[in-house]
């Protein structure tokens, strides 16, 4: 009979909130203890599998290649000893799905539309969490994800749930003055941005074949949906992905005084790895794409050919 040595459990945790959060301070104040006794632990640990996991450069710590190596291992055991312990805990088929998205979408798409997905599916649980950051599937939580691209991602099952075309938005009011006025009126009135997304006015003017408008004039805002909220408060014109404002352009709160939608060559896609193949994230994920083309079947709005 043979019997495997592992690592001890301890140092294992000390070592994956370290490579996680970036510094042993952080990885101390997460797990309620000492920056000498994480450092005593990743030491512990480095000693027991004979070779350096980090590599200590001034003040910074890097992954070695063993680091790197062990810290995919590491994340993905705990990943499952989470999801077990949540089963057990909460009974069977509880799991809860954790779906990581973009903030802008997140708010302003689908949260608005989780009542109906939970009216038909009671026993599934979502946990939604923001970020910008590239999403790694081996070294998080998440169940699958939200971003936008070409789909091209290997490795990935990719769905895609709305195409990102550019229009501008503002005030009905206001809408209706620029419709009168043609798209030069563009020229008289304060264009409204996302830092996000800085070159979105130029390529729709460009588009259009719109001179004599600096696509960089206006107002910057630190998203998409503080540059919706100031259009619908008639202080100037945002240029809107146009699945973020179908709701508002369907409410009235917001209207299309140019309603010609220009593609930016990338969509919305939902993502998830090729060997997660749970009912519950099917479910999710194909009810999440009948949403989507249900949106966008009611609210006509016409694509630039």
């Amino acid at each position: 009979m043979s019997y495997w040595t592992l690592p001890p459990l301890n140092p294992l945790r000390a070592f994956e909130a370290t490579a996680r959060l970036g510094t042993m301070t952080s990885a101390a104040e997460e797990l309620n203890v000492t920056q000498v006794a994480i450092s005593r632990q990743v030491a512990n640990l480095e000693k027991s599998m004979r070779t350096k996991l980090f590599s200590r450069k001034s003040r910074t710590l890097q992954l070695t290649p063993s680091g790197e190596m062990l810290l995919v291992t590491v994340t993905r055991c705990f990943r499952e000893l989470h999801q077990a312990a949540e089963a057990i805990n909460s009974g069977p088929e509880r799991h809860v799905l954790k779906i990581c998205g973009y903030t802008n979408f997140t708010m302003r798409w689908l949260i608005p539309r989780l009542k109906e997905f939970h009216g038909r599916y009671s026993d599934i649980d979502i946990q939604l969490t923001s970020s910008m950051e590239t999403v790694d599937f081996d070294r998080s939580q998440f169940d699958a994800a939200i971003r936008s691209g070409t789909g091209d991602w290997p490795n990935w099952d990719c769905v895609e749930l709305a195409p990102i075309e550019f229009i501008p938005v503002c005030s009905p009011q206001m809408a209706g003055e620029l419709a009168a006025a043609g798209i030069g009126g563009l020229a008289k009135t304060r264009l409204l941005h996302s830092l996000a997304r800085r070159n979105d006015w130029r390529i729709w003017l460009n588009t259009m074949g719109v001179e004599g408008i600096d696509p960089k004039s206006g107002i910057f805002f630190d998203n998409g949906s503080l540059a919706y909220e100031a259009a619908h408060e008639g202080i100037g014109v945002a240029i809107a992905q146009r699945v973020l404002v179908l709701d508002d352009l369907r409410a009235g709160r917001l209207a299309a005084p140019f309603p010609t939608a220009v593609p930016s060559g990338e969509s919305y896609w939902f993502v998830s790895p090729q060997a997660n193949r749970s009912r519950k994230l099917l479910v999710f994920r194909n009810w999440l794409a009948e949403a989507s083309r249900d949106a966008f079947d009611s609210i006509n709005l016409q694509p630039l050919a």
